[in-house]
């Protein structure tokens, strides 16, 4: 803004010059010093004293150039067609809810399970409010960490069959705080051209050098991966990532993790795969694209739990290396307050749920098919 207003200012300083040099150089003696002088008042444009009030004005001049500056605006003109109000839910999200007084199927939300206003979780997370309160009202490594956040963290890494767990207040800043955790500047992060935002801002974050594949393409991966390994001296000194969806949040599709395993391992590379959409909701038992596929182990693996489980908050899942670096490096996890108690103990329980009901999924699969068949 302030570079408009000064563009402005200068501006209207050299229509001024140009007027002076015109009354005062309009005889031909005055032409030998025209260059030098034109030179003088173009370039004087800060210039101080009586010679630049002659040229430019005095305070008077000033004040009105001021009146006359408009700024740019800060957001584009709004048309009479972007105001838009979103519906008003006046219940819970779950499978049918109420919205201006109707009675609706919802087909809108990422409740995958229904376990919105599920029993279980009501009574869990009232026994956790009169508990511990509603927040914790600080982060996790300075009086923020209170005992059901490591059970959490011990029951997801638990039902996933890793090592250890780490719980983020937030499900997007899971993304935007593990790429940059790892991913540094100079590093090399290939990603799939169909990510999510949250990913996006990620790799923003993490100022790496970003190579994009087709989406879900394996021949353009495999070519991408060469031409870094094979074209470029310092590849091995690098650190080198893959980053995917498991279930795509922008197309729906579902990664080839199998191929993209094999891939990773033939060109030495990390894989970083966010099951946002796939947690709770993919394969036999919810566990998600690596229960799918069968493949045993991923370097990374991220989720949001406001899909299948239906509440709030992520968690980043892994080794045990890989989860005490986050707990020293990552901004999301060490300045934000930690997740809410009553959330941790909703989470618990909703994988306990999961875990025991298996018919859950069988229903989701059921569900999907009818949508398909239409």
């Amino acid at each position: 803004m302030k570079t408009h207003f000064e563009n402005h200012i200068r501006n209207k300083k050299r229509r001024k010059a140009y007027e002076f040099f015109d009354d005062a150089f309009v005889d031909e003696g005055g032409r030998g010093q025209s260059l030098s002088v034109l030179f003088l008042l173009l370039h004087a444009g800060d210039a101080v004293g009586p010679f630049s009030s002659l040229i430019f004005g005095h305070r008077e001049e000033i004040d009105e150039l001021c009146d006359e500056w408009v700024p740019e605006s800060l957001i584009p003109p709004i048309t009479e067609e972007m105001p838009y109000e979103p519906p008003t839910l006046e219940s819970a999200a779950g499978p049918h809810a109420i919205i201006n007084g109707k009675y609706v199927v919802n087909f809108a939300s990422a409740n995958y399970l229904g376990l919105i206003g599920h029993e279980k979780l009501l009574e869990s997370n009232t026994s956790a409010l009169e508990k511990y309160g509603v927040g914790s009202c600080g982060p996790r490594g300075f009086y923020g960490t209170i005992d059901v956040h490591l059970d959490c963290e011990a029951r997801i890494a638990k039902f996933l069959g890793t090592s250890d767990s780490i719980l983020y207040s937030y499900g997007l800043s899971t993304m935007f705080s593990t790429i940059p955790c790892f991913c540094k500047k100079g590093d090399i992060i290939v990603v799939d051209e169909g990510v999510h935002w949250g990913i996006q801002n990620g790799l923003y974050l993490s100022r790496s050098t970003i190579v994009y594949f087709k989406h879900n393409d394996m021949e353009s991966l495999r070519n991408t991966l060469e031409k870094i390994v094979v074209g470029n001296k310092r590849a091995k000194e690098l650190r080198r990532y893959i980053i995917v969806e498991a279930v795509y949040q922008n197309s729906g599709q579902i990664a080839p993790l199998n191929e993209i395993i094999r891939l990773k391992e033939k060109y030495i590379f990390r894989v970083l795969l966010d099951e946002s959409n796939s947690f709770g909701a993919l394969g036999r038992s919810g566990r998600g694209l690596t229960a799918y596929h069968g493949v045993p182990k991923v370097d990374i693996v991220t989720a949001a739990m406001g899909h299948a489980l239906a509440i709030e908050g992520g968690f980043c899942t892994g080794s045990s290396r890989v989860i005490d670096h986050q707990r020293l490096s990552s901004s999301g996890y060490v300045f934000s307050a930690s997740l809410p108690p009553y959330l941790a103990c909703a989470a618990i329980t909703a994988i306990d749920v999961l875990e025991d009901n298996p018919t859950l999924i069988t229903k989701l699969k059921e569900n999907i098919s009818v949508l398909w068949k239409g």
